[in-house]
């Protein structure tokens, strides 16, 4: 994908900033335990992220999730529907549920590889071009990326591919569970 076609990187939690380039997002205080960013509106047919956490980062995870989730806190206390993502531990995840914990886990200085394709509905999680999880089922207009992680000196680097790459046929593993409500949200990124 062409870099002026990337999607933009628009919030983050109040411990976290974004780089000026979008490519780079940091935590660097323990303002908030957790903290996420959010991606604007994900728009195009197919996106392709390399994305590396580095840092003193324990938990960490990147993926997809609603406009409406709380930037300060936790995608493991989300209500299923909310986000959809792959923890450092091994774990893919619907918000709080683990809908397959068995994945082996990933370390800091890791690459991990996102792909979304929004006419499908499909998330793929790859680490060294091979599946390691993937999520159907993924449907509605608000989906961006996120990018979730403790610390206090933490960082996130994230690369745009070539979206005709990403069109890679593989079996499915989990379908997304259906939105829910959630009372600690972030509604000011909400899209009408």
């Amino acid at each position: 994908m062409e870099p002026n076609t990337a999607p933009k990187w628009i919030a983050c939690g109040k411990s976290m900033k974004i780089s000026e380039n979008e490519r780079v997002i940091t935590k660097n205080s323990n303002t908030c335990k957790f903290g996420v960013a959010l991606s604007e509106r994900l728009t195009d047919t197919v996106y392709e992220i390399d994305v590396t956490f580095q840092g003193d980062c324990y938990y960490f995870a990147i993926g997809l999730a609603k406009s409406t989730i709380p930037l300060n806190d936790s995608l493991r206390r989300l209500n299923p529907g909310s986000a959809w993502f792959i923890l450092n531990k091994g774990f893919l995840c619907d918000g709080k549920t683990f809908p397959d914990d068995s994945l082996d886990p990933f370390g800091v200085g890791e690459t991990i590889k996102v792909t979304f394709d929004r006419e499908r509905g499909r998330l793929i999680f790859l680490r060294n071009e091979i599946s390691v999880g993937i999520v159907d089922g993924l449907a509605g207009e608000d989906l961006r990326f996120c990018c979730y992680m403790d610390g206090e000196n933490a960082s996130c680097s994230i690369a745009y591919n070539d979206p005709e790459e990403a069109n890679r046929e593989m079996p499915p593993t989990i379908t997304a569970t259906p939105p829910s409500t959630n009372e600690n949200t972030n509604n000011n990124l909400a899209e009408p």
